[in-house]
């Protein structure tokens, strides 16, 4: 059985697009799971591929398979989660286009 190709930080932008969208991933991940519910298969993929590399492979989660811990950054997974459920009704789930940017958001370089 051939190892699935690593993902790159640039191929994961184009992939799944910043943290906040990687985040959104984890939170339904999450939900559809205390539903007893399988999650939509983008966010299963993220967070399935990401759990088992980190057991192949050791190394800090967050940081290096979730990707979404940034630098002396004080945005915290939880930060970005609080954000998103506060602002949940607001919420338009970002469609393809929305996932092509190669360069980070301005939030993230402000950081």
């Amino acid at each position: 059985m051939s190892r699935p190709p690593r993902f790159t930080d640039a191929a994961l932008v184009v992939a799944l697009g910043d943290r906040a969208r990687r985040v959104r991933l984890i939170d339904k991940v999450g939900q559809a799971l205390l539903r007893g519910e399988m999650p939509e298969r983008g966010a299963a993929l993220f967070v399935g591929g990401a759990l088992l590399s980190w057991l192949e492979n050791g190394g800090d989660l967050a940081r290096d398979y979730l990707k979404v811990i940034k630098p002396k950054s004080h945005r915290t997974p939880s930060v970005i989660w609080q954000e998103i459920r506060a602002h949940q009704d607001e919420e338009v789930d970002p469609g393809p286009a929305d996932t092509l940017a190669t360069s980070p958001s301005k939030s993230e370089r402000r950081k």
